[in-house]
């Protein structure tokens, strides 16, 4: 299927490869596009360019061929169950985030498969791969050496353009003095270099075998400086867990891969290696003091595993929903243990958010993958050198970010796992068959009318988050109040896991207006001015909060200001109980939900009963014992 009638949409993809590890977050910064909107208008793209490749498959090509792959079912399947969890997920923003990005995923490897399918495609998606890692890489070693410190300074001053950089739990990653380059987190950015990092060593190994001369020894010097630069970004990173998974990956490679003559010199070369990455990874900190970050880093997982075992038992078969996890974690999380969005391990991860049938999907398009390359190394003769780079590059590529994935959360970061699914697409279309497409004008039909809904859906989440974008950038309460109210009906759900959604910034705004228009200036109250015209935003501020718990059910903090709205804007102390213990039962370990609890009791007058709140509040969180003295002071 080399045909021409594919080139534009092999120009797209060979785009995409290169913008995406680079373009997520220096665009990011635009005041145009954030985050969630430059990955809607990648996944646009790519289902725009589905749509032409099945149009020109099924109607412009005489033989209507299509590759055949074992992968297409465990696939399908897993996003499928993936999409069909949002009639039980517990938050349908999240869920919606990680149907789009399977939307993608899918799209990129089918579309990696079936279009880069000759030798002469498959060498400028490698160029292009490792292009694209090149300056990845070299922006890390930039950022470690001279520019991590003017980092910090930018992200601090734009807070407001880039979401996550309100968060002080990721501010205070910055002053680890690790690389983190275009992927915001060190593993993260360990991860991606682990997957590239076999394609640029195959090219050195097989590079130049069928040459000319001049190429020869071009490839020669390129190869092996894109692979050692490559390393050391990935030892700038400093990620411990991934020193170990990417010296695994290979051994076991070299052990179960390369023949036997070979075996001795390739062990002893990784054992210098071994000796090279430790050194360092561990630089010139103590051993003690280095083994006490690695204790305190496994302590964190330890404690999101147990939370997400604790979730199995709870729903076992079916799990929360999709990129729920992050959202019901707190229902489970321990007193003293970190907030997390994620379970540190992909796998887990998976179960407790899809059940059993979701993981066993996960679970099979990995062995299914590995089964199709045995195969092919197996029949590694028949293979040009080319092919062998994408064979065994392919296999330590996915192998390191399956091992990866068990202390990680790399499947959820669009950048590492849409890179992902196009090296699976092109490694697997090595040597692959082909059939005939039957029924192609209902395949059309159907497959066109799913993508067309999820394009749909894109534009009007990205219509919503131009008019968020807006409000943020306004100074005018009622402009932003409109503009809110314009993201909430282009998208319902809107939010993401950084920030609150349409719904519950609306309410806070209705909220911090009333008050402002209740309270005049100070020289109007002493003038006995001002007061006459009372502005009542009661209707909206809980209306808005209702629909905020109800497309997200376990966010305790909407909960939270639901119940107190609901104590001092209606006097319903019944409800507002209700609504406290709701948020309670969705994060029972948090200090401020018993301080509020305690303040509710206040506004109906028990005070015994808010003093036994405001106790257990201490104990939760004794930084709030100054909050509740003053509140005892006011009381009194």
């Amino acid at each position: 299927m080399a045909n021409n009638r594919f080139k534009f949409i092999y120009i797209g993809l060979l785009f995409l490869l290169f913008i995406i590890p680079l373009g997520r977050y220096p665009l990011s910064f635009s005041e145009l596009l954030n985050l969630p909107q430059l990955i809607t208008l990648y996944t646009i793209f790519i289902l725009l360019l589905f749509i032409c490749w099945l149009y020109l498959s099924l109607f412009k090509e005489k033989n209507n061929l299509v590759k055949n792959n074992a992968l297409y079912v465990p696939l399908g399947l897993f996003f499928l169950w993936g999409a069909l969890s949002l009639t039980w997920t517990i938050s349908m923003p999240a869920t919606f985030t990680q149907i789009f990005y399977s939307a993608f995923y899918l799209s990129a490897f089918f579309l990696s498969f079936n279009v880069i399918d000759n030798d002469k495609r498959r060498e400028k998606f490698l160029w292009m791969l490792l292009v694209s890692t090149f300056l990845v890489s070299g922006y890390a070693v930039y950022q470690y050496f001279w520019g991590l410190e003017e980092t910090r300074q930018y992200l601090i001053l734009h807070k407001a353009e880039i979401p996550i950089a309100a968060h002080e739990n990721f501010i205070s990653r910055l002053y680890t003095d690790r690389a983190f380059s275009t992927f915001l987190y060190p593993n993260t950015l360990a991860t991606f270099l682990m997957m590239v990092l076999p394609f640029a060593v195959f090219s050195a190994v097989f590079c130049g075998k069928n040459d000319d001369a001049k190429y020869i020894i071009i490839k020669r010097v390129i190869f092996p400086a894109v692979s050692i630069l490559i390393l050391f970004a990935f030892i700038l990173t400093f990620s411990k867990g991934g020193s170990v998974v990417l010296i695994l990956s290979w051994l076991i490679f070299l052990l179960f891969k390369v023949p036997k003559s070979r075996k001795i010199i390739t062990v002893v070369g990784f054992i210098l290696l071994l000796i090279f990455v430790i050194f360092f990874v561990y630089r010139s900190d103590s051993v003690s003091s280095s083994l006490q970050s690695v204790k305190a880093s496994s302590k964190a997982r330890v404690e999101y595993w147990r939370a997400g075992v604790e979730m199995l038992k709870e729903r076992p078969f079916h799990g929360f929903g999709f990129g729920s996890f992050g959202r019901i974690y707190s229902k489970y999380k321990l007193p003293e243990a970190e907030e997390t969005q994620a379970a540190h391990n992909d796998f887990l991860q998976v179960w407790s958010e899809l059940g059993i049938i979701g993981f066993l999907f996960f679970l099979s398009i990995f062995i299914f993958y590995f089964r199709e390359l045995n195969k092919r190394m197996k029949n590694a003769a028949r293979l040009s050198p080319l092919q062998k780079v994408f064979v065994y590059g392919g296999f330590v590529s996915v192998l390191s970010f399956a091992l990866h994935s068990l202390g990680d959360f790399s499947f959820y970061v669009f950048g590492a796992a849409s890179v992902l699914f196009m090296i699976m697409g092109v490694s697997l279309g090595v040597h692959s068959e082909e059939k005939k497409i039957k029924n192609k004008k209902a395949i059309f039909v159907t497959l066109l009318v799913v993508a067309l809904f999820i394009i749909v859906l894109l534009f009007r989440f990205f219509t919503a988050e131009s008019h968020y974008l807006k409000a943020m950038n306004s100074k005018n309460t009622d402009e932003v109040i409109e503009e809110l109210k314009l993201s909430s009906r282009y998208w319902t759900f809107g939010e993401d896991e950084y920030r609150m959604g349409y719904h519950y910034l609306l309410s806070q705004i209705y909220k911090q207006k009333m008050l402002a228009l209740n309270r005049p200036p100070l020289n109007q109250r002493r003038a006995g001015l001002g007061m006459q015209e009372r502005k009542d935003f009661s209707y909206e501020i809980l209306s808005h909060l209702k629909q905020a718990v109800k497309y997200d059910k376990c966010r305790s903090l909407y909960w939270r200001d639901l119940a107190l709205m609901t104590g001092l804007l209606r006097n319903d102390k019944e409800q507002a109980v209700e609504y406290m213990e709701k948020a309670i039962s969705y994060y029972p370990t948090s200090g401020w939900n018993y301080l509020v609890f305690g303040d509710i009791y206040m506004i109906f007058g028990n005070k015994d009963e808010a003093l036994k709140q405001y106790k257990i509040a201490s104990e939760y969180d004794p930084d709030l014992k100054e909050e509740i003295r003053q509140r005892l002071e006011e009381s009194n």
